[in-house]
């Protein structure tokens, strides 16, 4: 399907809203006409057309000092700057069609740090991190360093520029000599899921805690000494006041937390027909908080939520063909957002989303 859903969204380079029905060539029950429908809202841009996308199911973005935009997904990673997409195959070829990036970090000296995880083999090769200092790549697995599992769930920067990756079952600190390895037998640590870095303060999620490390000391925040959600952490960002945001698994509630204690906001927007799933946060620098979902991109600003729905797109043609007929929204599965304000988007069906308000 996914090849299918490509094949008709790069007939749309910078799209208008609506393609009108044309004939294709006779099927032996006559004429098939085609009626390929996007909906673009008002402030939104949907980029992408390049045929060089084996898929346009994208996962992490960042931006680099120039404020151009990468963009990390299925056996791919490209750069959007100058109105023009930059493909790095080298990157293809190291995942090998096989692997996906998860996430992805710019450190203070502009090299990006990508983190890979595994696609459509499980049990597979695990390609580790791949740095990349805008010139070449450097590949660090299981074989070549001190990471002790190739499988990469997030990484972020602390302010001494050290790098953290977490694992599918440990935490491991790098920086750029020594490989330092945390897992149940040194922390408290007993699952991993995302890594946001405060200063020099490593906070970690998972479905049981949020774990606090300063370096030396931990601290766990549970459900049996806390207000911990029974949701867990599934997606974690800080705002620049230095709290911490996060959604836990299959919920609509949005938590903060100061440090002392958790609030809870109940997340109001649904869509019909569309799960409740989000999957990014990110503040702005006016202290709204910004959510990704499926089919939405959400604003909260402390007490009013605004949904601005994301682009939608119904392919047409022979009912017979799967997919026709369908309305499939755009999942917004990570976001940054430029000194101008406006919001970029990695996708899961469009290469690149931009929104301004």
């Amino acid at each position: 399907m996914r090849i299918y859903l490509l094949t008709i969204f790069l007939m749309l380079t910078f799209f208008s809203c609506k393609k009108e029905a044309t004939p294709t060539a006779p099927n032996g029950n006559g004429v098939i006409f085609r009626h390929d429908t996007l909906t673009i809202p008002a402030g939104w841009t949907c980029l992408g057309g390049e045929t060089h996308w084996t898929s346009n199911y994208n996962k992490t973005i960042v931006l680099d000092i120039n404020e151009d935009v990468l963009i990390g997904g299925d056996y791919k990673l490209m750069k959007y700057g100058n109105n023009h997409f930059l493909n790095y195959p080298q990157v293809t070829t190291i995942l090998n069609s096989v692997m996906d990036i998860s996430s992805m970090a710019e450190d203070h000296n502009n090299n990006l740090w990508i983190g890979c995880n595994y696609t459509d083999v499980i049990g597979g090769p695990r390609r580790g991190i791949i740095k990349f200092d805008g010139n070449g790549f450097t590949q660090y697995t299981e074989s070549n360093s001190g990471l002790h599992n190739g499988i990469i769930l997030s990484v972020g920067v602390d302010n001494s520029n050290n790098k953290w990756f977490g694992t599918s079952n440990s935490l491991v600190k790098f920086d750029e000599t020594n490989w330092t390895f945390f897992d149940s037998t040194n922390s408290p640590l007993r699952e991993f899921y995302p890594v946001n870095c405060i200063a020099n303060t490593i906070w970690v999620g998972g479905h049981n805690s949020l774990t606090k490390f300063d370096g030396v000391l931990w601290q766990e925040f549970n459900h049996s000494n806390s207000l911990f959600p029974t949701s867990g952490v599934r997606i974690l960002e800080s705002d620049h006041s230095g709290n911490l945001w996060f959604i836990g698994f299959s919920s609509n509630v949005l938590w903060k937390f100061d440090g002392v204690n958790f609030t809870s906001y109940s997340i109001p927007i649904e869509l019909p027909n569309v799960n409740s799933e989000y999957f990014c946060i990110k503040p702005d620098n006016q202290n709204n908080i910004w959510l990704g979902g499926n089919g939405k991109l959400v604003k909260f600003d402390g007490t009013n939520w605004t949904n601005y729905s994301a682009p939608t797109y119904v392919p047409g043609g022979d009912p017979r063909l799967p997919g026709v007929g369908m309305k499939f929204f755009a999942g917004i599965t990570d976001i940054v957002i430029k000194a101008d304000s406006s919001i970029w988007m990695a996708s899961s069906l469009f290469p690149i989303m931009k929104f301004k308000e």
